[in-house]
């Protein structure tokens, strides 16, 4: 799943550029912070803060919006695919008049640093909290989390014992870095300015916790709003009640709100300060995320080609560079052989995993399709059958429908679809 991560956000309007200067005398000539930038809407993805400004992108957005509110609609982040987390990372360079000119990505990072010291990852969904640590073997005995870098961009990769790099339904997840990571070059990666000044955990009214020369009370207002999100217990949902998204700053519907963890039986959930406390202080974070994963409410196909958990076949095992199968563990003994084709067989059914039963008088012609990629377009394959059932109806089927046995009352956890081959009838 790819995300745009430039998108508006609730605190897009803290202007801290426009905080009282100070002197700069002494600081360093660079400095590297993962970006939190409500300037130009740069923040960690996934993020309950994106889907809480979702409604708000302009139409222009398109399917990147289109997408955000579906995620929103469902719940949160898809469950049925790999979701990295990705975390910007910026460079800055002292100007002459002491300021800090245009980010730039550094050329690469000290992924060693990116140990169980310095990263807080916890599922806070389960009770208690579940916390997630770096790999140590491949494939692990529990779910634990890859880093690499690229392109101004850390991520954060999940992988569980079975291959997949899913994260789990109906989970809720608290991100942070601690200002310890490194560049390749030995600067210590820290916080962005709102990050910064929330971090601490003090209310920012106080005088003495603001920066040299106070805070507009506009800025002042949006931090603490900022604050108190990861201050407190919240469990966000969507709402289609236009009264309770414009309190949450949102005129619009549906929206994402974050209500009181354990108000209106909601689950009783940690506060993300709380939980990154028993990590490293809050103090040090760089940089701080929440997000959310859809429940069990809905069944899709699961897309999962790390473990090989795609509709099978499909060209998202595919290697790039080689062009042929990839080598993949989940797929046991024929994951050697399967490495070498360089495509599928072309009378293999197609396979089609599901994250959960679905009623298997459901699967009909008419809600299984395939089309065939030609040089006009899409052109739908005709003749779908449901199998066991009638032909269809213009001649033989090309395609048969098949759910398998059912598992109990009448469901299925997959989809299968055959090619379909005529037998005379008096053979």
């Amino acid at each position: 799943m790819l995300l745009r991560r430039t998108l508006p956000i609730v605190v897009a309007a803290i202007a801290l550029t426009g905080c009282p200067s100070v002197d700069r005398d002494g600081e360093p000539e660079r400095i590297a912070v993962a970006t939190f930038d409500p300037a130009t809407s740069t923040i960690p993805l996934p993020n309950d803060l994106a889907l809480q400004r979702a409604p708000g992108l302009p139409d222009a957005a398109g399917v990147q919006k289109q997408l955000l509110l579906s995620f929103l609609s469902n719940g949160g982040f898809p469950s049925d695919q790999e979701v990295a987390i990705t975390i910007p990372i910026a460079v800055k360079t002292r100007q002459a008049d002491g300021s800090y000119g245009a980010p730039s990505a550094p050329a690469d990072l000290d992924l060693t640093t990116v140990s169980d010291a310095n990263v807080a990852l916890f599922n806070i969904a389960q009770n208690p909290a579940v916390r997630i640590q770096r790999c140590t073997a491949n494939p692990p005995a529990t779910a634990c989390f890859e880093p690499s870098y690229a392109n101004g961009t850390l991520s954060l990769r999940r992988l569980n014992p079975d291959g997949s790099r899913r994260w789990d339904v109906g989970g809720r997840y608290v991100v942070a870095l601690r200002s310890g990571i490194r560049t390749a070059d030995g600067l210590v990666i820290g916080a962005d300015q709102a990050i910064a000044l929330i971090a601490p955990n003090r209310s920012l009214a106080a005088p003495e916790f603001q920066p040299p020369g106070g805070l507009p009370p506009a800025t002042l207002a949006q931090l603490e709003s900022l604050r108190g999100l990861y201050a407190t217990g919240r469990f966000w949902t969507p709402s289609t009640d236009l009264a309770t998204c414009t309190a949450a700053g949102v005129p619009a519907t549906p929206c994402w709100v974050p209500v009181p963890a354990g108000a209106s039986g909601t689950p009783a959930l940690p506060a993300a300060f709380d939980v990154v406390s028993t990590v490293f202080p809050t103090d040090e974070i760089a940089v701080l995320q929440t997000f959310t994963v859809q429940g069990s409410t809905f069944v899709r196909p699961v897309t999962d080609s790390g473990s090989g958990q795609v509709p099978l076949p499909s060209d998202f095992l595919l290697d790039p560079a080689t062009g042929k199968v990839r080598n993949i563990a989940a797929f046991g003994p024929a994951a050697q052989g399967l490495a070498t084709l360089d495509g599928f067989s072309t009378t293999a059914p197609l396979l089609i995993p599901l994250t959960g039963p679905v009623k298997a008088e459901t699967i009909t012609p008419s809600t299984a399709r395939i089309f065939e990629v030609t040089s006009t377009g899409l052109v739908p394959v005709v003749g779908l059958s449901v199998l066991p059932g009638a032909p269809a109806p213009a001649g033989p089927p090309q395609v048969l429908v098949q759910p398998p046995t059912a598992i109990s009352n009448g469901v299925a956890t997959s989809i299968v679809l055959a090619p379909a081959v005529p037998i005379d009838a008096a053979t």
